[in-house]
């Protein structure tokens, strides 16, 4: 992550904070490209091996769906305080994040939604097609490409429960980089329209505790 200034003679977004040089880098913009690209190339090997498999001799497809993917019906307001604001869009989800946060645009992605405290704290919120794959191959995706990555320690991959009102099954990948001194911690989960969200927050390893109840803020509607 690089740790230039923020431009303030860009333009105020409607709450009157400034947006962000998109000139910005952060782990998230280069991992999900390449997360995106194996599900694409697993997911093809996957759907011809299905296809294969699962015909009888007069060639119809003989498997059957059981889907257990995470269903949100319920659609309360979410509660926000004085001094916090809800972010995101209908495609990628809702999270609430401090008031003072910007806009941000990853050079490395800029199709993802991230909002941002400043070049170093940043919150993502995408929502991609898994292409026939379960939320674990994409979670085991992502730490394979966070394990090869240089000075990276303490990687913790496990299931956990986030968002408000309704709990998604998360998958929750987090890492330390030592040589930029902070940590990443990604959450993957089936939305149950079809996509799975990749939901990230990266910050300093002195800040990062401030800011972990933003995944549990997770709402798939305003």
């Amino acid at each position: 992550m690089d740790n230039n200034n923020v431009n303030y003679n860009q333009p105020q977004n409607n709450n009157g904070y400034y947006y962000q040089q998109p000139q910005k880098k952060s782990n998230t913009g280069l991992i999900v490209a390449i997360i995106i690209l194996l599900i694409a190339l697993i997911a093809g090997g996957i759907v011809l091996f299905f296809v294969l498999s699962n015909k009888d001799d007069s060639g119809n497809n003989t498997s059957n769906t059981n889907s257990n993917a995470n269903t949100n019906t319920n659609t309360n307001t979410i509660e926000v305080q004085s001094n916090e604001m809800v972010v995101g869009n209908d495609t990628d989800g809702y999270v609430t994040v401090p008031s003072t946060w910007v806009k941000f645009t990853d050079v490395n992605n800029p199709n993802l939604f991230q909002y941002a405290k400043d070049n170093s704290t940043i919150v993502t919120l995408y929502a991609f097609n898994p292409n026939g794959l379960s939320p674990v191959q994409c979670a085991n995706n992502l730490l394979n490409t966070i394990k090869a990555e240089s000075g990276v320690t303490d990687i913790v991959f496990e299931l956990v429960t986030i968002g408000k009102p309704y709990k998604y099954s998360a998958y929750h990948v987090s890492a330390t980089y030592t040589n930029e001194n902070s940590a990443l911690h990604v959450y993957i989960f089936d939305l149950g329209n079809g996509k799975y969200e990749y939901l990230a927050l990266e910050a300093p390893l002195s800040t990062i505790d401030q800011y972990l109840y933003i995944p549990d803020t997770f709402s798939k509607t305003k």
